[in-house]
């Protein structure tokens, strides 16, 4: 989600920021192309952030779910 090459806790904030006030805490085009791994398409959801939760916790083994 921020582009810095890493999947961490840092995007799982920039996405908890974006679902909760788009206007002011905005993604770039591809950080939300990135972003929405849970049921591609949908758009950037709380379910996003829960799959990252999920890979940095180990209970799913890769991105997309």
């Amino acid at each position: 989600a921020n582009l810095d090459g890493n999947v961490d806790i840092a995007d799982v904030v920039a996405i908890s920021a974006y679902v909760g006030d788009p206007e002011e805490n905005a993604l770039s085009e591809q950080g939300m192309i990135n972003s929405d791994i849970q049921n591609t398409g949908d758009g950037i959801t709380a379910g996003d952030i829960l799959a990252i939760q999920q890979y940095l916790a180990d209970i799913v083994s890769s991105l997309p779910v």
